[in-house]
């Protein structure tokens, strides 16, 4: 949701720009967003939850096949973006992803390589095989990756084009099997409060542990988003594990409430209640793809409409809350619909 609305927000003066996008190095609350989306899809992939049924009744190639397919909707997101986006003439930044490379072509890139590195070490150790995977990217990194990504060579060939988005890919990827490791130790609990309590303990443990990690390395752990480097798994990994405690507390207080779960009947919605979560973030946890795809289509259409530095605080106010209504509006829409545009 704060991801959405930022991608609409920055673009107006109101918005400080001290929460925008670093261009190279650095971190900001727009920063984490792809790094938390990786995390958050990847915290609940069929493998991180049923990793066992996965990897002992799973055929290699049906599932390579169902990962090709999952993927297939990203790709053509990705495509189309680059193509609309040409077309009408679109600001873009190209030393975010590169010319042709953007958010969607990145996450498919995420679940096609994690498909094959789970293949190759399995997906009960996710959290040790990112490590492994990020470490690797950082070696590559060091040794003229970083170098050759930061400089100004000319972009005449679609790998020197895209070379941000290509190379940061690495990175994602660590971020997605750790998302999956995280996933396999929560989804391994039951859902009494003292199993709940036991967890709590660990996320607790694996935050302080992450932090003072942290804290320790970070004149070496230098962060950049355009690179996906260790020191950006280490932010965002810390920050995931950090928000999930704080989760798994409020929702071990509401249990000890005896708060009970809500059916929800209006408009046509079925669905259990699930957990204490609003129905509004449940119907964007239904449909996040769809979600963010679009916010993307207003935000474009709202630029092209309107010189969004020249507009006051006040109208900047308004377009953006009425945007985020639209939006959320039409997410709820088809929730209660039942229409999702899976892909992972």
């Amino acid at each position: 949701m704060l991801a959405c609305v930022s991608i609409l927000a920055v673009d107006f003066k109101i918005f400080p720009r001290r929460f925008a996008k670093t261009e190279t190095f650095g971190y900001s609350p727009m920063d984490a967003g792809v790094g938390l989306f990786c995390i958050s899809n990847s915290v609940i992939v069929p493998s991180a939850i049923l990793h066992k049924r996965i990897e002992t009744n799973s055929c290699f190639k049906d599932a390579l096949i169902k990962t090709l397919k999952s993927c297939i909707p990203l790709v053509l997101l990705g495509g189309a973006r680059f193509f609309t986006t040409t077309q009408v003439d679109y600001q873009l930044h190209i030393s975010e992803y590169g010319v042709h490379w953007n958010f969607f072509l990145t996450l498919a890139a995420c679940k096609l390589i994690s498909f094959f590195i789970s293949r190759v070490f399995g997906t009960k150790c996710s959290l040790v095989t990112s490590l492994i995977v990020i470490t690797v990217h950082e070696i590559i990194l060091y040794k003229g990756l970083q170098k050759w990504v930061l400089s100004d060579i000319s972009r005449d060939s679609f790998l020197t084009a895209n070379r941000e988005g290509i190379a940061s890919s690495l990175g994602y990827v660590a971020l997605f099997m750790a998302g999956m490791g995280i996933g396999n130790l929560m989804y391994c609990e039951s859902n009494t409060i003292g199993d709940l309590i036991v967890l709590v303990k660990k996320f607790t443990l694996f935050s302080v542990f992450l932090w003072t990690t942290s804290f320790a390395c970070q004149d070496c752990l230098i962060v950049s988003r355009r690179l996906a480097n260790f020191g950006y798994y280490m932010w965002i990994l810390t920050f995931s594990v950090t928000t999930l405690t704080v989760f798994m507390i409020i929702d071990l207080f509401l249990q000890t409430l005896k708060l009970s779960s809500v059916t929800k009947t209006e408009m046509g919605v079925t669905k259990d209640s699930e957990g204490h979560v609003p129905i509004l973030f449940n119907a964007i946890n239904y449909n996040g793809l769809a979600f963010f795809l679009i916010a993307n289509v207003f935000t474009g259409l709202i630029n092209l409409s309107i010189q969004t530095l020249w507009v006051n605080d006040m109208c900047s106010v308004i377009i953006i809350f009425l945007y985020a209504f639209v939006i959320s509006a039409i997410t709820f829409l088809l929730y209660c619909k039942n229409i999702q545009l899976k892909a992972w």
